[in-house]
């Protein structure tokens, strides 16, 4: 027997509901695991409570293409509301697309492309879900800044290649004098903790202060 976990507070409040109902709000499962009681997570799901046709599974792997999302986030993404968007360079926007329609196909949410005008698109993600995601694991701080969680650092290889290949999509360039890669930021915390993740392959970096702008950079 399935059970579905429907995020609401007041629908189901006695044990016997949630049987009968096959409910189980959010906050009661996080309240079991936290007094050392675990569910299997193979039965579970998470249904919103806006689209309760809607079955996401409880737990999923993170997969090379959802770290690449989260490395975009830190390059390039912002809050509207509800949504998460992604500000790209409209040429850009097919290289990123297989990566897109892989995140929304095991998360069951979509997005849209919109145009800005002249090179500039944003893709926007209008999930609650995806946002409650990256809030939870800690892309997104209490004050809704942008962050690199611990779960970063513990990544292996793999998903930490394409954590770095999320960022330097976005927000690398090559520089000129020296032919060196370039990242480009205005959060130096963010740019230290790129460097522990790069010191993981090897790469020694360096961080300086643009004039222009007032922005740090990483060269190496």
């Amino acid at each position: 027997m399935n059970i579905f976990i429907i995020n609401i507070s007041k629908k189901c409040r006695r044990v016997a509901q949630y049987i009968k109902e096959k409910y189980i709000p959010v906050k009661d499962v996080l309240t079991l695991r936290a007094n050392g009681i675990d569910l299997d997570c193979s039965s579970l799901f998470l249904s919103p409570a806006r689209q309760p046709d809607l079955k996401l599974p409880m737990c999923f792997p993170i997969d090379y293409n959802l770290a690449f999302l989260m490395g975009l986030w830190v390059a390039e993404g912002s809050i509207h509301k509800n949504s998460l968007r992604f500000h790209v360079n409209k040429h850009e926007v097919t290289h990123y697309t297989r990566y897109l329609d892989s995140v929304c196909a095991n998360l069951q949410c979509s997005y849209q492309v919109i145009s800005m005008g002249g090179d500039y698109s944003y893709i926007g993600f209008y999930s609650t879900f995806l946002m409650k995601l990256f809030q939870g694991l800690g892309f997104i701080s209490q004050e809704g800044k942008k962050n690199i969680p611990s779960i970063v650092y513990n990544f292996p290889t793999k998903l930490s290649a394409a954590f770095l290949n999320g960022v330097f999509s976005g927000d690398a360039t090559v520089s000129k004098a020296g032919g060196a890669i370039v990242l480009a930021q205005s959060d130096e915390r963010l740019l230290e903790c790129l460097r522990y993740v790069l010191l993981d392959f090897g790469i020694h970096v360096s961080i300086y202060k643009s004039y222009e702008g007032g922005k740090k950079y990483i060269d190496g």
